[in-house]
């Protein structure tokens, strides 16, 4: 009876779930016929158990499911536990190079030369052609030269006047019998200079009789003078000899008159007769000094015109001094206004940029007509890098260039140096964005390793990886939370 109850019991759960299971393969057998909804709507009821019946089938089959899918999770559990193991070890102790990125172009060391001209002027000739390339010293374009070629002129002949007009005074001062014209720029073959010095000549010999007529005139005078003072001297002297008979008369008169042996009219005849030659006396020597004062005021004014004409000379070869070196220096201007007419490579390279293609066309004064690029100067690369990176920067630091004109796949990053630094920062004006200007050369071994046939080009992109150290993956990551903890717990 019990095995009949149990029986009973369990028939209908059987009878339950065979049914559910026989609807769910009826319904996917009708699957063509009854919509895919309602196929997952059946199924989700089977899966959900909403009855009793099929929550205990569903208990079992769960079950079956645990004790089938246990060991899989258990391995994934473990394998996943691995793998974050390995990851955290690797993330803790693998080391990633710490770098900078920039970009930047590769430049000539010596950079391109812009070829500009200072005045400007016509075209008559270019000798060049774009991507031609060029030596050292060779001609570029030529300009007209007329009116430089004028300028030049004028200022030759100017200066030579100035010159021979120097030399001439230069003579004058030191009282030479000739001027000395013997000077590089007072050619002697030039007519011009010829008749130059030819009038130079004139008046040195006019102003220097002059000068002697003036100087005899002077000499004329001083020497009557001393003539007259040499005959008074004489007079003076024979005067003073019968002044002293004529005293000695006087005496021997006296006496004897005193002891009356003479008459007083013989006394006074000699006394007069004293006097006479005593007053010519002194009017002889009042000439002598007068003549003296006159022949000494001749000297005077002798020395003095003398004197004068030094001054005026000396005062016009200094005023003319500094003319010649104003136009020794407006000379080699116009020189050299000249020689820029015809515009002559700086330095050997290829001609790029050529902004003038027609003759009889006008160059703007200061406007550029064309660049050289040097071809025999070393390639390097010169980056723009952001101000956060420049504490770690300095010359000597490795840096990796990208060149990103090849493949990456192909070409790999070339190793370089830091050969250059700024020393403050730059802003570029179209963005506003503040940088440093770095300079880096390529290792050669390197590049020669490459596999890839590689050219390096001037303006070729590149981008730069300036390794500034190693931290591993974990401090990589954390870095932003711990540099937060800087800013963290202050009172604003």
């Amino acid at each position: 009876m019990k095995n009949i109850d149990i029986k009973k019991q369990e028939q209908p759960e059987t009878d339950g779930s065979s049914r559910i299971i026989e609807r769910v393969v009826e319904d996917k057998k009708e699957d063509k016929i009854h919509p895919i909804k309602t196929f997952f709507d059946n199924t989700k009821r089977f899966l959900i158990a909403k009855t009793a019946e099929e929550a205990r089938y569903h208990k079992k089959i769960e079950s079956k499911l645990v004790k089938q899918v246990k060991p899989a999770v258990i391995f994934g559990g473990i394998a996943m536990g691995i793998c974050i193991s390995f990851f955290v070890i690797w993330g803790g102790l693998a080391p990633l190079d710490s770098a900078a990125v920039a970009e930047g172009t590769i430049i000539v060391s010596g950079n391109h030369k812009t070829i500009q001209h200072l005045e400007g002027g016509i075209i008559e000739e270019i000798f060049v052609e774009e991507g031609q390339t060029v030596n050292e010293g060779d001609n570029l374009v030529k300009l007209s030269d007329t009116s430089a070629k004028s300028t030049v002129q004028v200022m030759l002949s100017q200066l030579r006047f100035a010159k021979a007009l120097e030399k001439r005074l230069i003579a004058e001062e030191q009282e030479d019998n000739e001027v000395d014209f013997n000077d590089p720029i007072l050619d002697i073959n030039d007519p011009e200079v010829e008749v130059l010095i030819k009038n130079q000549k004139a008046l040195f010999d006019l102003n220097k009789k002059a000068l002697r007529v003036q100087m005899d005139v002077y000499n004329q005078r001083i020497l009557q003078k001393n003539e007259e003072i040499n005959s008074q001297e004489a007079r003076l002297e024979a005067i003073t000899s019968r002044l002293a008979i004529a005293k000695e008369q006087f005496n021997i008169t006296n006496d004897l008159y005193k002891k009356g042996l003479e008459s007083k009219t013989r006394l006074l005849h000699f006394q007069e007769r004293y006097e006479e030659l005593e007053g010519e006396m002194h009017s002889v020597k009042a000439f002598i000094a007068k003549a003296r004062e006159e022949m000494y005021e001749t000297d005077l004014h002798k020395v003095h015109v003398e004197n004068d004409f030094k001054q005026k000379t000396a005062e016009k070869y200094r005023e003319n001094h500094v003319h010649v070196l104003e136009l020794e220096q407006k000379l080699q201007y116009a020189k050299d206004i000249l020689e820029r007419t015809m515009i002559k490579a700086p330095n050997a390279g290829m001609v790029t940029g050529l902004a003038y293609h027609t003759i009889g066309g006008v160059i703007q004064q200061g406007a550029k007509v064309m660049d050289i690029v040097p071809q025999d100067d070393k390639l390097i690369i010169e980056a723009h890098v952001l101000p956060q990176f420049i504490e770690s920067l300095y010359v000597g630091l490795e840096a990796k260039v990208q060149l990103n004109a090849y493949k990456s796949r192909l070409v790999p990053r070339i190793l370089g140096k830091v050969t250059y630094v700024s020393a403050d920062k730059f802003v570029n004006q179209s963005n506003g964005q503040s940088f440093y200007t770095i300079k880096i050369e390529l290792d050669e071994e390197s590049m020669k390793s490459v596999n890839t046939d590689i050219k390096l080009y001037p303006g070729m992109p590149v981008t730069v990886f300036i390794v500034k150290g190693t931290r591993t993956f974990l401090q990589y990551m954390m870095s932003p939370i711990v540099d937060s903890f800087h800013k963290a717990f202050k009172e604003a």
